[in-house]
């Protein structure tokens, strides 16, 4: 599916307290938000009216708020969210949703970003969401290495890195791949334009140390989440993992590893980085996905 930038103009969005078309939602050209890009916003997916992994999305919309001195709105966001898909007449499918706070509104406090509310609160809807399936006839992700180190001091906060991601994602376009991966200064992995990275051998799966500087996702987080959580009964026909982070640099991943990147939409298998190349296990991305895919609805705040 082609994604658009924003909700179609036909859509029916939230901003700032009505439900108008999103041709009508705008800003002054002055605002801060539409001028410097001052805010923050999440991009969410409603599976079948299962808002996914509702509670690690708004957590990390919280902890960008703080660090960009702003106050979270005060508003019952999944009642809007459910208003939202109701209104547009999305209540099957999965689609992915933008909740985006921006602007700022006066303040007697000091210097620009002094601490305030936001000016502007949107929710709408942007595309279909893919969900992650098992293709026997993919070739797998195919992986370039940013010739450059590309660490920036807010990369751990999501919307303030998110230009950079969108460079790094036209990289591997312009070199006819699917990814861009990034490396820190001293060599180590550390994350793709918009995924999380992460390897298994045995019965163990790598990933790297979130002190690391990237931006450590809700789907790491949940994938991890799922084999240290799950009761005995749920792993009785899985293999068992148990979870290593570390520093690790692209020679770390062994000849045998099965790779993979993951983030809240994808988790796909990669075969190349480089000159580097992986065969696939279509019986682990099987088992992965559908864990995954289980787990982020289980974890999911429904709407109706």
């Amino acid at each position: 599916e082609k994604e658009t930038s924003m909700a179609a103009p036909d859509k029916i969005v939230y901003w700032d307290g009505r439900f108008v078309p999103a041709s009508e939602a705008a800003c002054p050209v002055t605002d801060r938000g539409f001028a410097f890009g001052d805010g923050i916003f999440s991009a969410i997916s409603v599976n079948n009216g299962v808002v996914e992994l509702w509670s690690h999305h708004f957590e990390k919309f919280k902890e960008d708020a703080a660090y960009m001195k702003l106050s979270v709105p005060d508003v019952d966001y999944l009642d809007i969210l459910r208003i939202v898909i109701v209104l547009n007449n999305l209540q099957k499918g999965a689609w992915k949703i933008i909740i985006l706070a921006s602007g700022r509104k006066p303040t007697s406090g000091r210097g620009p970003m002094a601490f305030s509310e936001p000016a502007h609160l949107l929710v709408a809807v942007v595309s279909p969401a893919v969900q992650p399936k098992v293709c026997d006839d993919y070739p797998g992700c195919r992986v370039i290495v940013y010739p450059e180190p590309c660490m920036i001091p807010f990369t751990k906060h999501k919307t303030q890195a998110h230009l950079m991601r969108h460079i790094l994602l036209q990289h591997a376009i312009d070199n006819e791949v699917d990814d861009t991966l990034v490396l820190s200064e001293t060599g180590h992995i550390l994350e793709t334009a918009f995924s999380n990275i992460f390897w298994v051998t045995a019965d163990t799966i790598f990933y790297p140390d979130p002190v690391l500087p990237f931006y450590h996702g809700s789907g790491i987080e949940s994938l991890l989440e799922i084999y240290s959580d799950v009761k005995d009964e749920e792993l009785t026909s899985k293999r068992r993992f148990k979870a290593q982070k570390g520093k690790y640099t692209l020679d770390d991943i062994p000849e045998n590893a099965n790779v993979f990147r993951i983030s809240s939409y994808v988790l796909d298998p990669i075969t190349r980085i480089g000159d580097k190349t992986w065969s696939r296990d279509l019986q682990l991305e099987a088992e992965f996905k559908d864990f995954y895919l289980g787990w982020k609805l289980n974890k999911g705040a429904p709407l109706f």
